[in-house]
This record gives structure tokens, sequence and C-alpha cells, in this order.
């Protein structure tokens, strides 16, 4: 006798596999920076990198890079300050400056680390000429534009040498 458990797991695998695979291409061609890039007044079809629409300038990747640094060094101070003041055993909480909840759920002295390094890591930001929203759209865009991602580790890299 088949059980209706047995059914349903014959039935929602070959489903299983096929969103497995799509899945799969989908993530390899945003990992490779890929993304469709259909004309219609042309009505051909093709690929570009996902960032070309968006160019990043060589300054704005150089105070990117100045920036990641910087604000490098101030988060590890910030979450070993953070970390010190967590009760024993307990794992630090995610922390995000722009997810509001993720600083709320702090004791008060973390709570208080933590506004201190988003609130300097904007300094920091705005220090080498970029806005918060130029620095976040310069870091998605790398996560996704191989070109862009290896200019600004270039970039990193040749600070870091100085």
């Amino acid at each position: 006798m088949i059980q209706l458990s047995q059914v349903y797991k014959r039935s929602i695998q070959p489903v299983a596999l096929h969103l497995l695979t799509v899945g799969a291409i989908s993530a390899s061609t945003v990992l490779l920076g890929l993304v469709p890039d259909l004309a219609a007044a042309s009505g051909s079809s093709g690929f570009s990198s996902a960032a070309m629409a968006q160019a990043v300038s060589d300054a704005e990747i150089r105070g990117y890079a100045q920036s990641v640094l910087e604000i490098e060094d101030l988060r590890r101070n910030a979450y070993q300050e953070i970390q010190s003041q967590m009760p024993s055993g307990q794992q630090l909480p995610n922390i995000s400056c722009h997810q509001r909840d993720s600083i709320n759920g702090l004791n008060r002295q973390a709570r208080q680390v933590a506004i201190s390094y988003c609130n300097a890591s904007v300094q920091v930001v705005e220090r080498f000429n970029l806005s918060i929203e130029d620095f976040n759209r310069i870091h998605a865009a790398q996560q996704s534009d191989r070109a862009l991602a290896d200019k600004v580790r270039r970039e990193l890299i040749r600070l870091r040498s100085n």
C-alpha cells in the first residue's frame, strides 16, 4: 500500500529538481555579473554587466576603497567592544546600521557602541567625498559586476601597500 506521503514525495521531486536547476543557473549568471539586456528598438537581446547602467568613476572607487579600509578598523574595534559586553556564551547578533531593530536589540552599552560605530562610518564615507547612497550603490554594484569588483580589489591592494 502506498502512503499519501510517498505519492507527495514522488510528485514533488521533479518539480524540486527543476527549481534547483533554474535556481543554480540564475545564481551563476548573477555571480558572473550577467543580466538580460533586451533592446526593444532593435529587437535584439544579449547580456551586459549589471553596473553598466550606473558607471562608477575612478574617484568613487578610490573613495569607496579608502572608506572600506578605515571602516573595517572601526568595525573590528566596535565588534570587540560589543562582544566584551555580551553575557558569557551569548553570540553577538548581526548588526546593521540601516536596520534599527538590529541595534535596538542590544543592551544599552552595546547599543551606544553600535551607534557610535554607525555615526563614525558615515563620517568616514563623507570624508572621502561619497554619500552613504553612493557607498551602498558601489557596494551593491560590485557584488554583481566582476570588472568593478576587480577595480575595487586593485585599489584596496594599492592603498594597503602604501
